[in-house]
C-alpha cells in the first residue's frame, strides 16, 4: 500500500510518502525514499513497532490522534492507495489465489461464502486496521474454495482469510 501521511497540526507539520507491504511477521517499509524492516505486532488495540535501533508503542486515539511512546500526535493520511507496496502489484494475496489481510486488524465484514463465484476486485471482506476501513479484494477470477474468517475476528497478517481458484484443479 502506499499513502502518504502528514504528522503534526500546525505550521511545523511534516509529510511523508510511506510504501508498505506485510512480508511473514514483517513490514517492509519505505518512508521518503528510506527502506526500512519493521516487526509490527497488535495488542489490545496498540501497535508495537519495532525497527532496527528502535522499538515504538502506537496507539490510535480518536481519528486524527495518536499516541506514539506516550506523546500525544495528531495526524492525517492525506492519500491512500492500496496498492503500491514495495515489490508487489497488490498488497496480502500471494500466488494461487490466497488472500491474506494486509495488516493485522478487525473483520467488520465478510461478503462471500465458500462456493460462491467472484471475479478479480470483487470485495471479499472489509478490515479495520488502525481507525482505517480497508477492502480486501479477490487477486483472480474463480470460486471461493475455503473462507477461513467471520465478522468481528481479529486478525494477523499472515493470516490465509480466503482460497480462490478454480475446483476441478484441486
Amino acid at each position: 500500500m502506499r499513502f502518504d501521511l502528514r504528522v503534526g497540526g500546525d505550521d511545523r507539520a511534516r509529510e511523508h510518502e510511506i510504501l508498505a507491504e506485510r512480508v511473514e511477521r514483517f513490514v517492509e517499509l519505505v518512508v521518503d525514499g528510506e527502506e526500512l524492516d519493521a516487526e509490527v505486532t497488535v495488542d489490545d488495540g496498540s501497535l508495537r513497532v519495532d525497527l532496527p535501533g528502535s522499538n515504538h508503542e502506537v496507539t490510535i486515539e480518536e481519528h486524527g490522534r495518536a499516541r506514539v511512546d506516550g506523546h500525544r500526535v495528531e495526524f492525517a493520511i492525506t492519500d491512500f492507495d492500496p496498492s503500491g507496496g514495495p515489490g508487489e502489484e497488490t498488497l496480502g494475496v500471494e500466488a494461487g489465489g490466497r488472500v491474506e489481510p494486509p495488516m493485522p486488524g478487525k473483520i467488520l465484514s465478510v461478503n462471500v461464502g465458500e462456493g460462491e463465484e467472484v471475479e478479480t476486485g470483487d470485495v471479499l471482506a472489509t478490515l479495520e486496521a488502525m481507525k482505517m476501513q480497508s477492502d480486501i479484494e479477490a487477486p483472480r477470477d474463480g470460486t471461493v474454495l475455503m473462507v477461513d474468517v467471520a465478522e468481528g475476528d481479529a486478525v494477523e497478517g499472515d493470516h490465509v482469510l480466503f482460497a480462490i481458484g478454480d475446483p476441478d484443479d484441486e
